[in-house]
């Protein structure tokens, strides 16, 4: 009996005693606090990069300890953790806030001097008072030190709780005379430090395409080669061209522009006739935009017609119709179609508008032998009708049968522009926009490229069925806090599939990872995803989280944006507008935006970051 009481007593102090061990390991492995030299370590799992992800998403909450005292977070790649910078003050609350509440990774608590609230308003300080000195100097009233400064190209970022100003200046006593102008004119801030560091002015995306137009623009760029070789042949025709656009189609589309004019107003369409434009003009405005191409100097090479019906009556009958056939293909995507709409959908009526006949044309796709009476009938009775439409069979139709209408984050756009031609830049991410008092569907791509009103297609064709949609806004400017645009969707046929272009560096790996969720800021030092249609997908490493960037611009200028993700990834022409992501350990691998990309030069990539495309833009991904 005593042996049985002396062993029950050994097996109770023994699990007792295991007890407390595997409780203090436990502490230790999810909760050890360590505290040396102003610094704390919190280790409560191995998920260090969305560690930072959790800080930034406390510190944006406003209602917490972390949001009171954030100076900042970047990741510690030798040591595996988020370094975050806390106000000494509230060390104790933000250790534990964080012991309480964060469920993985390694934290290190540093001591900071600032908020980051308090250095970004000090960041934004600084680009408002640059932006006076630079509207002086274009003014002309700028003085010679102002001159001296502005030279010097000043650019900062925000980062490790502090602001570094970056001067391009060469020797000592210039850096220091600069770094003097600097806190006179701009302001004197104690978080500030000055380096010196060469100017570097980073290329913008889009790519240039030597593809032709098509349609109407159909041997666009042989005409104007001969145009300029007549123009060559008479002293006088060449002074003719230096004082209006350089060739006749630019002159056009300028005119167009402009509401005001009689080409403007009477406007049924164009066509190329030979080596001269044919501009087709109601009957009423004939005489007066004859008048307006004479004085213009192009009367030689631009002839005017009579037109019946005007280019936008026509494309905006071409628009409802796509709109009602849209509407019916989504339907019978969904299954939702039947009998006579079921059987008129299924022959994939297409639109087409035809500016020299001025008529639309809509082809059914059909083999020989089909009645296409029926579907004429069926397309008046479901889809519209007017007077404008002609009916034609498609027996070519598989070899549009593989066309898929899908387009997804990376993938190519293009735009034409008169003086530059066909235009290449990148898909961003599927989003919406405020526009006309209603929240437009779209996506967004990169600002610059990419004016408002531009038409968006999805290859280098000006055919209506590769129309994608419409610029609804942009945000690009000098100092504007990203480099942004909005291209809502006005084709029915397309839609953004929230899954990546690219899986690999190639091309030629199938699609990427889907994409939910956002990120507003990566971390310093956390690792980027790109997928851009020149360069596919690559990735890289964020060097600098608030950088601001010079970029060269389309007109041979320069352009300073603000509040960019700076990495190091590669990208070339092409990428711009480009999806941006990260991949969080919990996303269950699902990319997250982040934002777009910007412009570089070789591996160092600049992005427009998801948070201030929201705050500044007002477009959202969804």
């Amino acid at each position: 009996m005593k042996d049985n009481t002396k062993k029950n007593k050994l097996f109770v102090a023994a699990f007792v005693g295991m007890v407390v061990i595997i409780s203090f390991s436990w502490i230790w492995m999810y909760h050890s606090v360590k505290a040396k030299d102003g610094v704390v370590t919190i280790e409560i799992g191995d998920g260090w990069e969305d560690a930072a992800i959790w800080i930034m998403e406390q510190a944006e909450q406003g209602n917490n300890v972390i949001a009171q005292s954030y100076g900042g977070v970047h990741l510690d790649r030798t040591k595996n953790a988020t370094v975050v910078y806390i106000l000494p003050e509230y060390m104790e609350e933000v250790e534990d806030y964080i012991t309480q509440n964060a469920t993985d990774g390694r934290f290190i608590l540093l001591e900071g001097q600032y908020t980051e609230k308090e250095n970004l308003k000090v960041a934004d300080q600084i680009s408002d008072h640059l932006l006076v000195l630079k509207n002086q100097r274009d003014a002309g009233t700028a003085d010679d030190d102002i001159l001296v400064l502005l030279d010097s190209y000043p650019r900062w970022s925000v980062k490790y709780n502090r602001i570094t100003v970056y001067l391009d200046v060469e020797g000592k006593d210039e850096f220091e005379h600069v770094v003097m102008l600097f806190k006179k004119y701009i302001g004197d801030y104690p978080q500030c430090d000055y380096v010196v560091e060469p100017l570097v002015i980073y290329e913008q995306y889009p790519l240039l395409s030597e593809t032709p137009l098509y349609n109407k623009k159909t041997c666009v760029e042989e005409i104007t080669a001969l145009l300029k070789q007549n123009y060559s042949e008479s002293d006088n025709k060449t002074d003719s061209m230096a004082q209006n656009t350089e060739t006749p189609l630019g002159w056009l589309q300028d005119t167009l522009d402009n509401n005001e004019s009689a080409i403007a107003s009477g406007y049924c369409g164009m066509y190329v006739d030979g080596f001269s434009y044919v501009v087709l003009i109601l009957p009423d405005y004939m005489e007066k935009a004859k008048s307006e191409i004479n004085e213009a100097g192009w009367s030689e090479y631009i002839r005017v017609e009579a037109g019946r019906v005007t280019y936008s009556d026509l494309d905006m009958f071409m628009q409802k119709l796509l709109c009602n056939i849209g509407d019916l293909l989504e339907r019978m995507n969904k299954g939702e179609l039947q009998g006579d709409e079921l059987e008129l959908m299924s022959h994939y009526p297409l639109p087409s508008l035809d500016e020299k006949e001025q008529k639309l044309i809509v082809r059914f796709a059909m083999t020989q032998g089909e009645d296409m009476e029926h579907l004429v009938c069926l397309f008046k009775e479901y889809i519209g009708d007017s007077v404008m439409v002609t009916y034609e069979p498609d027996y070519a139709f598989e070899i549009y049968s593989q066309y898929s209408t899908s387009i997804y984050p990376g993938g190519q756009l293009c735009t034409y522009d008169t003086n530059q031609g066909w235009l290449g830049m990148s898909l961003g991410y599927r989003a919406k926009y405020p526009y006309g008092g209603s929240l437009c569907e779209g996506f967004v791509t990169c600002g610059h490229g990419l004016p408002p009103y531009t038409t968006v297609y999805a290859t280098t064709s000006a055919t209506p069925n590769f129309v994608i949609g419409v610029v609804r806004g942009r945000m690009y400017y000098n100092q504007s806090k990203g480099d942004v645009s909005f291209v809502e969707i006005t084709n029915s046929e397309y839609t953004v599939v929230n899954r990546c272009k690219y899986s690999n560096s190639t091309g030629t790996g199938g699609y990427g990872i889907p994409i939910s969720g956002t990120i507003a800021q990566v971390p310093l030092d956390g690792r980027i995803y790109k997928g851009g249609f020149r360069t596919f997908l690559t990735s890289g490493i964020v060097t600098d989280a608030n950088a601001n960037a010079y970029f060269t611009t389309s007109s041979g200028g320069t352009i300073l944006i603000n509040c960019l993700t700076k990495a190091t990834i590669t990208s070339d022409h092409g990428d711009s507008g480009g999806i941006a992501y990260m991949i969080p350990l919990n996303s269950g691998g699902y990319g997250q935006v982040a934002g777009i990309v910007t412009g570089g030069s070789g591996t160092t990539c600049f992005f427009s970051k998801y948070g201030m495309i929201v705050t500044y833009f007002g477009a959202f991904s969804y």
